[in-house]
């Protein structure tokens, strides 16, 4: 009896002493996650060391300090500490994927690889398996390449989606590193699947927006086009959707009608169109052009006009601005300074 009232005590003492560090590492887990989904990561790492000093052996608060490096741009940090958690949870599907997201920022390069390729290039067979379905590649102004491994990020990306399925996240990046292999034919199927797993009306505009790439690069012209159509269903503000269709519009169809009418929205919805003269009358782009002004205002554009623009389908042109008080009479300022500067530029001076 006395030996088992002996034990009792001992696991109370170890309890109450175990607790408090449970409690701070819960403390710090929650905190680092926050300033994690507040863009914060080197806040986030912080957290994250305070909450495994009090308990080291959680593998979750690892693949969540991988993100936090993986968001600063530091890929060979973010992979060491994917691997501390899949050394202590070989099923943690978010460590997969944060490792597979660090390796796309790698460059692989190195000059045994280098002089292997230039070694199999004529080998189109070697060449196609070994390098096209597994290296994305471009060269720097300095001469050096930059080869981005996917085929290696892809490889656990498929193993976080073995143990879950049901991560959007990781099908749509796994899709995403398919296009850039120009493996559009495995890339389009991840995006379908979450065009059906996600409710999301902005991010499914996304999901056809690269669908419409993919079909757009397997000159499936129509096709692209009913997906840019579908995004900007589910999102009527994208300046990139309304772009990329009205330029299908002008260069595979040679329809300058459709192309202007949605080369504008794309510009009122913020997207700078470079020599809009090529697709509309002057007419038609004259106060739009002049409003959107040069490429380094267009930032501010977008933040004050885009969401508010009402948009006049028959005559397309900017009809009605409801924003903020202040910001409507500083793009009317704006006009009248234009104005004024043609006026000006019209006085000969003796």
């Amino acid at each position: 009896m006395k030996k088992i009232i002996f034990f009792i005590l001992l696991a109370f003492i170890f309890i109450s002493f175990d607790n408090p560090r449970s409690k701070y590492f819960e403390y710090y887990y929650k905190k680092s996650l926050e300033a994690a989904n507040k863009g914060n990561a080197s806040a986030s790492i912080y957290y994250a060391d305070s909450a495994i000093s009090f308990i080291s052996n959680i593998d979750s608060i690892y693949s969540l300090k991988a993100n936090a490096y993986y968001m600063l741009g530091r890929p060979n940090q973010a992979i060491e500490q994917c691997e501390i958690a899949l050394n202590l949870n070989k099923k943690n599907d978010y460590a997969y994927f944060i490792k597979g997201l660090s390796i796309s920022l790698k460059n692989a390069y190195s000059d045994s690889l280098y002089d292997l390729i230039k070694r199999y290039k004529k080998d189109k067979e070697w060449f196609k398996e070994n390098i096209l379905n597994r290296y994305n590649s471009s060269s720097l102004e300095n001469g050096n390449y930059v080869l981005i491994d996917y085929g290696l990020a892809i490889k656990y990306i498929d193993t976080c989606l073995l143990l879950n399925p049901a991560y959007i996240n990781a099908r749509m990046f796994r899709g995403l590193f398919y296009q850039y292999l120009n493996n559009y034919e495995k890339a389009i199927p991840d995006f379908d699947t979450c065009i059906k797993q996600d409710t999301n009306k902005i991010r499914r505009s996304w999901y056809y927006d690269y669908i419409g790439t993919c079909k757009e690069k397997m000159g499936l012209n129509e096709e692209a086009r009913d997906a840019y159509t579908m995004g900007i269903f589910f999102n009527p503000k994208s300046g990139l959707l309304y772009e990329k269709r009205g330029m299908l519009y002008n260069n595979v169809w040679f329809d300058r009608e459709y192309a202007c009418k949605d080369l504008q929205k794309a510009m009122l919805y913020g997207r700078y169109i470079d020599s809009i003269e090529k697709y509309c009358s002057p007419s038609e782009y004259d106060f739009v052009s002049r409003m959107h002004g040069p490429k380094d205002w267009r930032h501010d554009y977008k933040y004050y006009c885009c969401p508010q623009i009402k948009f006049n389908p028959q005559k397309d042109t900017l009809i009605d601005i409801e924003i903020v008080p202040g910001v409507k009479e500083k793009m009317l300022d704006l006009k009248k300074s234009y104005v004024d500067s043609i006026e000006k530029s019209r006085i000969v001076t003796p």
